[in-house]
């Protein structure tokens, strides 16, 4: 009887061990190159550490891990950083810790990861309303400590070159509490303005180093499903989202705000130029 019960129980330890592992599968979408899985792992990578997964075929990949249990928390990235995140279906934001199921569906990325982009030099440059201004950085760059580092004042603007990127995500802050939210895909040379609220504005701009540019002539304000456009004088405006297509067309004077936009990245060409906005 005890040799039964000996042998039961190493049967039993075996059978456990061999179940300690768990399969992921997600279904990504088109155009996608590489995907990661980052979680509550103990192997083969802890503290959330991004794992490549294996290609099944274009949209879809998968991936077992060994001492997984299935109640950890988990993501999906498109590359190896925190910059290339899965989003919640409207791209507006990052999805909370996914909760284990055998098929899983990415609706949208932070950013495509692609292993062949060229990587270079991307400048930002931000009028804000604080005496000294930082920026913190993270992504496809060495992050930096909190608050970051303060960027060069030059004229109105100030100005930070993250050297060698594809992309990366930002935030403006004075270090001593104020703050703008995350900005997240970054990868190019790119202006902004910080209102005293701290919201932002994307904002057409002349990357010298010598000359102190005017002061924008139109002020758009993007938050809370709305654009909120201001100038002085008569304007004639198209708005277009991110995919081409026309949102809204309008002649106005002085002021004009368009209501219950999803959240994204929208173009406007007012008077012939062209601004972004990002709604949030």
């Amino acid at each position: 009887m005890k040799k039964f019960l000996l042998l039961l129980s190493i049967g039993a330890l075996i059978s456990f061990t061999l179940s300690a592992e768990v399969t992921y599968n997600v279904t990504v979408p088109a155009g996608t190159i590489k995907c990661y899985i980052a979680g509550d792992f103990a192997a083969p990578t802890a503290n959330w550490g991004q794992i490549e997964m294996t290609k099944v075929d274009a949209t879809h990949y998968t991936i077992t891990i060994s001492n997984a249990t299935g109640t950890e928390g988990y993501k999906y990235c498109s590359g190896p950083t925190w910059a290339y995140v899965e989003k919640q279906a409207d791209c507006s934001s990052d999805i909370g810790d996914r909760t284990y199921s055998p098929n899983d569906v990415v609706q949208c990325w932070g950013a495509v990861y692609d292993p062949a982009a060229v990587k270079k030099d991307v400048t930002i440059k931000t009028r804000s309303p604080w005496p000294s201004t930082y920026i913190y950085y993270w992504g496809d760059a060495t992050n930096n400590p909190w608050p970051g580092t303060i960027m060069t004042q030059n004229g109105d603007w100030w100005e930070f070159t993250i050297p060698q990127i594809t992309t990366v995500s930002i935030i403006f802050n004075d270090a001593t509490g104020n703050q703008t939210a995350n900005i997240n895909n970054i990868s190019s040379n790119t202006c902004f303005v910080v209102a005293a609220d701290k919201s932002y504005t994307i904002v057409d701009c002349i990357m010298t180093s010598t000359a102190t540019p005017e002061k924008p002539a139109v002020k758009i304000n993007s938050e809370n499903s709305r654009i909120l456009v201001e100038l002085e004088g008569n304007a004639t405006m198209l708005v277009y989202s991110m995919q081409g297509a026309l949102v809204k067309q309008a002649d106005f004077h002085n002021t004009y705000t368009i209501d219950n936009l999803n959240s994204g990245l929208y173009l406007l060409k007012i008077n012939g130029k062209s601004y972004k906005a990002i709604v949030r």
